[in-house]
């Protein structure tokens, strides 16, 4: 299936024809989400109705959030493999989907770019190339086809790696590898999704190139087609510069700039990426905040074309960046002539725009050529040299040759210091606030926790990693939330419970919708990046490991030091009341499911064993097992440590494994798997029912040589399953009465607790 995202927002004039034409498509097995996002004319009238003769339309009507939330919303409710967005002021052609579909099955690509239709609707072109086309513009057609510049192919390994590098400067200044929309590309949504969630909801301008740009950085596959499906459509009152607020549009454009760059280096983009970015934030404020620019620079001419401006001078251009530098000297100098190879359309916009056969130029003129494609610059200046121009008064786009200097003059230190942190408040303090919020207070400013215990009212203390006191901060009532400034509410609540968060949140009469986001959303987001929790857990507990590798006989026999190590390398969270004790212990959901002091006490016992074979009968998500083994593995390099479990649960194995080359993973198996093997050290840590566990000690526990231990030996909650791991500890005890026992617990008779039998 594919989904098909259109937002919509005060176009009842083509959202008809636009849906019309995706409901046309040769290929039918489409699901199309329309997002009414707060319209004021009668654009959810003439959905509904439509909607109303075709049940693959589903509609979502809000209040305006703008489209980066309108497109979040639709992916979060779509469910085909591919996704498609659509403009709700465009339209597709018949086959676009089934073509682009049957390209991406046969190439199992993330994603499938084309071409397209530029339609400028009531007049011609604009006569400046689209950023990201190969065309040299037709001035004289009002329909053209815009194309990638890359050219039309599979694009992989190598291939795809240059791709990426070109993206915002393939060829010259400004001249981006593909076109930079999502309209005119299949994705897989596994490859897009994530990107669109975790876009910035406050960019105005370039919310394209926010989402598409990352999600290509990700990309594995890519096929770029020459065929165009896609019809873009421009209307004069879309093209209309208006009065810009100039404020609003740098800002902006620094923003887009940061949160790009921020992105980059998070998904490991190549240098040659993050450097060419500087060319999109110069077009962004040349096009969009000219005037802005040129004053926050200090500039006495044009800046980018001349350093000091003349009396009297001529434009040649009217797109986007002739527009900029009209609308600023204008009231600056004596503008002779505003000339464009398009004049006529511009003439009915409203603009002064004349033909270049109608001025009469002079030897002295100075001429701004406002366009920035080489190409088209190259031809305007032979053309203006052809009217007796002089070459050397003809001042074209000449960008910056340090643009380290610019981005100082500009107050952007995006290099050493990206975007400020996003503010946060924790919704809950519950287990998961535990596990999650040294993860999301490394890269996120947390300004408080809401519970629902007056009695934890107050301040938390709150750790870095290593324990020390990194800020101290608010645990307030949920009816408090008002008081503070924030970008998002994180609820930390189960998915079970998840509704009646929200419900309490509601309840506050306060309109938080835009900002609240689940934990497992939140997670989801930064899954692929460098805030990636597993990463963020993993970093911790490696270096944990590296130490144990390294230590002493000493360090090692020592419960102190040994301890340390225990609550540094991270603890299933088990109590809520963590917050009273949650002293010198990271908590993670990748943490040792322990005691931390039994399990302290158990690895100083088993330090100095020699140990050539081992066996884990349970591993879950393989923490106790990358830990015990780096004790073992300390004194005997030739050991081998077997993982032994009937689900595969562990998420990054390699990362521990390059560490400790004696971990074997023998997943799917049992210990019905081994009972004709008998290793030197048995760990019992698998299904907690009686006859499971029992099994477990009669395949492989009873033959241990030197030493089998049992976790959960006093774990009363599995009772009921025939006596559970308790039944199984008391007849293991009975039937080695002979030999040697040990148990570590801080709970006896209660819960958990290690027991040992040495043989």
């Amino acid at each position: 299936m594919v989904s098909v995202i259109v937002p919509a927002y005060n176009t009842e004039k083509y959202i008809g024809r636009c849906l019309r034409s995706i409901l046309d498509q040769t290929y039918e097995d489409i699901e199309v989400i329309v997002i009414n996002d707060g319209s004021t004319d009668d654009t959810l009238d003439v959905i509904n109705a439509i909607a109303d003769e075709d049940r693959r339309i589903s509609v979502i009507s809000q209040e305006n959030h703008g489209l980066v939330y309108s497109r979040k919303q639709g992916i979060l409710r779509a469910s085909g493999e591919y996704v498609l967005f659509v403009d709700s002021d465009d339209y597709i052609d018949s086959l676009m989907v089934e073509e682009l579909v049957k390209v991406a099955n046969a190439n199992d690509a993330d994603a499938v770019f084309s071409g397209a239709f530029l339609h400028v609707v009531g007049g011609v072109d604009s006569g400046e190339q689209e950023i990201g086309s190969s065309d040299v513009v037709d001035a004289e057609s009002t329909d053209r086809e815009i194309h990638n510049f890359f050219a039309a192919g599979v694009y992989e390994g190598e291939r795809l790696r240059e791709l990426k590098d070109k993206l915002f400067c393939a060829e010259d200044y400004c001249t981006m590898a593909v076109l930079p929309y999502l309209w005119n590309k299949l994705w897989k949504i596994s490859a897009i999704k994530e990107h669109v969630l975790s876009c910035d909801e406050q960019l105005k301008v370039g919310e394209d190139v926010a989402i598409g740009f990352p999600a290509i950085l990700t990309a594995e596959k890519i096929v770029i087609v020459k065929e165009a499906f896609y019809h873009y459509c421009q209307y004069p009152d879309s093209m209309m510069r208006g009065n810009r607020d100039e404020d609003a549009e740098y800002d902006n454009a620094i923003r887009l700039y940061k949160f790009l760059l921020k992105k980059g280096k998070e998904l490991g983009a190549s240098d040659a990426f993050c450097t060419t970015l500087d060319r999109l934030l110069v077009n962004q404020l040349f096009t969009r905040c000219y005037e802005k620019t040129n004053v926050i620079l200090g500039s006495e001419g044009l800046l980018g074309f001349i350093d000091k401006l003349p009396d009297e001078l001529v434009i040649y251009g009217a797109g986007e960046l002739g527009k900029a530098v009209y609308g600023y000297v204008k009231d600056r100098c004596h503008v002779k002539a505003w000339i464009d190879a398009g004049y006529d359309h511009y003439r009915k916009l409203g603009y002064p725009v004349e033909s270049i056969e109608d001025f009469q130029f002079e030897e002295s003129d100075e001429v701004i050529v406002a366009v920035f494609n080489t190409r088209a610059v190259s031809a305007i200046e032979k053309s203006l040299i052809s009217k007796g121009v002089n070459k050397g008064k003809i001042h074209c786009f000449c960008g910056f040759d340090d643009y380290s200097m610019l981005m100082k003059k500009l107050d952007i230190d995006a290099k050493t210091e990206l975007l400020s942190k996003e503010r946060v408040i924790i919704y809950g303090t519950g287990r998961r606030a535990a596990m999650y919020y040294k993860w999301i207070a490394s890269f996120c400013d947390i300004r408080a926790f809401v519970s629902d215990s007056k009695d934890a009212y107050g301040k938390f203390e709150m750790e870095d990693l290593d324990f020390h006191k990194a800020s101290a901060t608010d645990v307030i009532g949920r009816e408090n939330i008002g008081d503070y400034e924030f970008d998002k509410i994180i609820v930390t609540a189960e998915n079970d419970k998840l509704e009646e968060s929200l419900k309490q949140i509601e309840e506050t009469g306060c309109n938080y919708i835009k900002k609240i986001i689940s934990l497992d959303e939140f997670t989801s987001l930064h899954k692929k990046d460098t805030n990636n929790y597993l990463r963020f857990v993993g970093d911790v507990q490696l270096e944990v490991i590296k130490e144990i590798l390294n230590a002493t006989d000493e360090q090692v026999s020592d419960f102190y030091w040994m301890i340390e190590r225990v609550r540094r390398y991270g603890m299933f969270c088990f109590p809520n009341k963590w917050m009273h004790n949650a002293a010198n212990c990271n908590f993670f959901v990748y943490g040792l499911q322990q005691v931390a002091e039994e399990f302290a006490a158990f690895c100083n016992y088993i330090s100095d064993l020699k140990i050539e074979t081992a066996a884990e009968i349970g591993v879950y998500r393989g923490r106790s097992s990358f830990f015990i083994c780096a004790v073992l593995a300390r004194k005997n390099k030739n050991l081998t440590y077997k993982m032994i479990d009937l689900y595969d649960r562990i998420d990054d194995f390699d990362g521990f494994y390059a560490l400790l080359p004696q971990l074997q993973k023998c997943i799917p198996s049992s210990s019905d798997d081994y009972k004709n093997e008998s290793f030197d050290f048995v760990f019992i840590d698998a299904d907690h029912s009686y006859d499971a566990s029992i099994n477990d000690f009669n395949n492989v526990g009873q033959k241990a040589k030197v030493l089998t231990a049992f976790h959960d030996v006093y774990a009363h909650e599995y009772d009921h399953e025939n006596g559970g791991t308790v039944r199984m500890w008391n007849e293991v005890l009975e039937r080695t009465a002979d030999h040697e026992h040990a148990v570590f617990s801080e709970y006896p008779d209660k819960w958990m607790g290690i027991g040992v039998v040495k043989w």
